[in-house]
């Protein structure tokens, strides 16, 4: 008598049992190759439910959003260079599959030379979530920490690990950067890059579903 057979996607033979000419022509002697193909299957439909990859992502300045005024971009070198001391922002859309987990953001970094001290407020990002509603929802803050001014005006990485799961149904994910301001503060703060890792069951975006 038939049945259901739908396959366990934990499930991944490694080698496929084959029918040999001495074997009995029945569905006894067919059923081990079929089943073998079908945990396959299964597996391979959920994305390889044994297999997590961790994949790096980069933005460039291409990938920056600003208000020329408040930022100008250092043709020779690629960077973004803070114009203004105050509140000015630089946004990074982020493409990050649905129900990855974010496990690292480094935004790389440095300091104008010229500081007598380090900035009263700090340069720092937040990973945001946009939509339909007046202001964003802050996951993640992370505030550069440099040991002294000299750490500060070289190149370096402002990192955390938000450890958050993607939900797009929810909104738009983005990077928000804020330059340096108050006491002590530099014209010419420079964004370099962002990167992003993030783990995934699947290397293919599923979508919001």
């Amino acid at each position: 008598m038939s049945d259901s057979f739908a396959g366990d996607p934990l499930l991944y033979p490694a080698t496929l049992t084959l029918v040999d000419d001495s074997d009995p022509r029945n569905a006894l002697s067919l059923r081990p190759g079929f089943e073998g193909l079908a945990h396959r299957t299964a597996h391979l439909y959920a994305g390889g439910a044994d297999s997590v990859a961790l994949v790096s992502r980069w933005h460039g300045i291409a990938d920056f959003t600003a208000i020329p005024t408040d930022w100008t971009i250092i043709n020779a070198d690629g960077h973004f260079s803070q114009l203004v001391l105050g509140f000015v922002f630089i946004f990074v859309k982020l493409d990050v599959p649905h129900g990855a987990t974010i496990t690292d953001i480094t935004v790389w970094v440095q300091g104008a030379p010229g500081h007598a001290a380090l900035p009263a407020r700090l340069p720092r990002w937040e990973l945001i979530r946009k939509n339909a509603s007046a202001t964003p929802t802050v996951l993640h803050t992370r505030i550069d920490a440099p040991t002294n001014v000299a750490s500060y005006e070289l190149g370096h990485g402002i990192v955390a690990d938000p450890d958050h799961v993607v939900d797009r149904s929810l909104g738009a994910y983005m990077l928000r950067i804020e330059g340096e301001s108050g006491a002590n503060s530099v014209l010419g703060f420079e964004v370099r890059s962002v990167r992003v890792q993030f783990t995934t069951a699947t290397t293919r975006d599923q979508g919001a579903a």
